[in-house]
């Protein structure tokens, strides 16, 4: 009975997902909270719906707003190109007053923000990247990179003022302890600015396969972006404290306290204290308002109403710049998870996947020992090392989300013929996603060399091209 039930819910659903397709041509799903709508209906059943037909339903509209070029089309009309300058960036940091202005999220924007958007919505990618004073001519490698370095600094306080890591990483305490929120107290017209700016950085994430943007963010942000409810779980999941403290508050007659002895222990006003540190009523008038034994359950609901509303306008302007790219309004159809992993990727280097998507040069034999070797490097790895082993090798921190998104794309082994394998370290070509891998005799040895290299070799690799050449001659100190 059990094994039929669920044969027949599974019936229902697959009806139900194949009678939907028509509906999202006349459906509105823009505003969830207009809850009467046909629109806000559907998002409210975002759980049932197929990640399929969603995928169709986003394609299809991905293909009428930036339809995808033939090769031809695109060297006819080639993407804009951008000039950044890292080592600019890099060298600034130590100087407060300019690291966010030099920094490369900055100089992107300040160019970016001057190119006509039509421009920029490409299905490849959306502009051309210069490293000033790096020996690098873009077939893909550069672009992928800027993506890399963006979130690097996004997660950097004192680089850029946009994201703020929460609560529970503040205090080393609950979950998501790596995991960032929007920022409540950036609202100057410029961070503004920068917060919608990300929201194209994100777009782009959205628009193109290869693109993603591997942004730690809490559950609250994303829920944000797709208009998806929110609730006590998502406080916990970036602040444990408070939400531990306010569940103890409404139960705190369970452990004995009644009216009388409540304002002896409890001394709090209609207030609470944000993630960036600032202190805010809950309601009108609240810094004036005690909270006593009879009205804590209303403090509670609306501590949590405000404490989850943080980062609201930043939210908003960061959709407007996701609106600016790609159909911000079909966003509510999907969950906060699987927007997150349409961005970000997937969160771990999974070795078994990666190792199903490599391919090896002509005189490579795939049983090699050193080939063997490598593999057994990478399981050994931690995530972590994992995640810097791709980047060596592809500028990228994840992989693509799903096996279309990998779209005939591969790592490619070639073997770095050499007098002293042992005493050579791997070279990386990241536009091509390859690697020359020297023939160690060991596995201690190959995994002390691909350590040194993916933690200490972080200039993209010289291309020998006429741009290449060019790029490696502007000066790092050149204005932009």
């Amino acid at each position: 009975a059990g094994v039929a039930s669920l044969q027949a819910h599974l019936a229902l659903l697959q009806i139900f997902n194949r009678v939907l397709l028509p509906v999202f041509g006349i459906a509105w799903t823009g505003n969830p909270a207009l809850a009467h709508t046909l629109g806000a209906q559907l998002t409210m059943l975002r759980q049932l719906i197929f990640i399929e037909v969603k995928q169709a339903v986003w394609g299809a509209a991905l293909d009428a707003a930036a339809p995808p070029r033939r090769p031809a089309d695109i060297t006819a009309n080639p993407p804009p190109t951008v000039t950044v300058n890292r080592r600019r960036a890099l060298k600034e940091r130590l100087d407060r007053r300019t690291r966010t202005k030099n920094s490369v999220f900055v100089q992107l924007h300040n160019q970016i923000r001057a190119i006509d958007r039509r421009e920029l919505m490409r299905r490849e990618r959306a502009f051309k990247v210069k490293f000033a004073g790096e020996a690098a001519d873009d077939h893909g490698g550069p672009y992928r990179e800027v993506f890399t370095v963006l979130a690097s600094e996004l997660h950097r306080e004192d680089v850029l003022p946009l994201l703020l890591l929460c609560p529970n990483g503040q205090h080393n305490q609950g979950s998501n302890r790596d995991r960032f929120l929007l920022n409540p107290g950036s609202s100057s017209a410029e961070q503004l600015a920068f917060f919608e700016f990300l929201g194209m950085v994100l777009g782009f994430a959205l628009l193109q396969k290869e693109t993603v943007v591997t942004l730690s963010l809490c559950s609250v942000v994303w829920k944000q972006l797709v208009h998806e409810p929110l609730d006590v779980q998502d406080l916990a999941g970036f602040d444990e404290m408070m939400a531990q403290s306010l569940a103890k508050l409404e139960d705190i007659h369970l452990e004995g306290v009644g009216p009388d002895d409540f304002g002896e222990l409890i001394f709090e006003s209609f207030t609470t204290m944000l993630s960036h540190g600032v202190e805010a009523p809950v309601c009108e008038g609240g810094a004036d308002i005690e909270v006593t034994f009879e009205n804590r359950r209303r403090y509670c609901e609306l501590v949590r109403r405000v404490r989850l509303e943080e980062g609201r306008l930043q939210a908003q302007v960061v959709l407007k710049g996701i609106n600016a790219m790609v159909p911000a309004s079909l966003l509510p159809l999907f969950t906060h998870r699987e927007i997150e992993l349409m961005v970000c990727g997937a969160p771990d280097i999974d070795v078994a996947v990666l190792r199903q998507h490599t391919r090896y040069g002509v005189t490579v034999d795939p049983m090699a020992p050193h080939i063997q070797i490598l593999w057994q490097v990478l399981e050994q790895f931690t995530s972590q090392q994992r995640t810097l082993f791709l980047s060596f090798i592809w500028s990228r921190t994840r992989l693509p989300a799903t096996e279309e998104d990998w779209s005939g794309q591969c790592m490619k082994l070639h073997t770095l013929e050499c007098s002293d394998p042992d005493g050579h370290l791997p070279v990386s070509h990241t536009c091509f996603f390859s690697m020359e891998w020297p023939r160690y005799s060991s596995v201690d040895v190959a995994k002390g060399k691909l350590l040194y290299a993916i933690t200490n070799c972080t200039d993209i690799d010289a291309d020998h091209t006429a741009e290449g050449r060019a790029n490696m001659a502007m000066s790092a100190e050149e204005e932009l």
